[in-house]
């Protein structure tokens, strides 16, 4: 026999839990950065630009690891995607240019 589902949560409950793990979360950031001032012997940066940091961080440590395309599959690329916008402006223009004659043959 299997046993009942637990009831759901009602709105308030959820509110409550919610901003007892955003208080809990933003106490261990706040104790995170203070231990990592006090290790380092300097101040951390405010916690807005930690963000920024983490960011260009994490980019700068990418920047080895890219792989560039060699020039030669460039140019074909390009041309590729080159050649595909010109088709598709002449289908545009063709379809266009059939949807007008034939607004001029129905409303004259």
């Amino acid at each position: 026999m299997q046993a009942a589902p637990a009831p759901l949560a009602q709105p308030e409950e959820l509110t409550g839990r919610i901003a007892a793990l955003k208080e809990s979360s933003s106490r261990r950031a706040a104790e995170e950065e203070a231990g990592a001032a006090g290790e380092a012997g300097v101040a951390a940066p405010p916690a807005e630009q930690q963000p920024r940091l983490n960011l260009l961080q994490g980019a700068l440590a990418e920047v080895p690891l890219i792989t560039w395309p060699s020039p030669p599959s460039v140019a074909s690329s390009t041309g590729v995607v080159l050649l595909t916008v010109f088709v598709s402006t002449l289908l545009i223009l063709a379809v266009n240019a059939g949807l007008s004659a034939l607004s001029e043959k129905l409303f004259g």
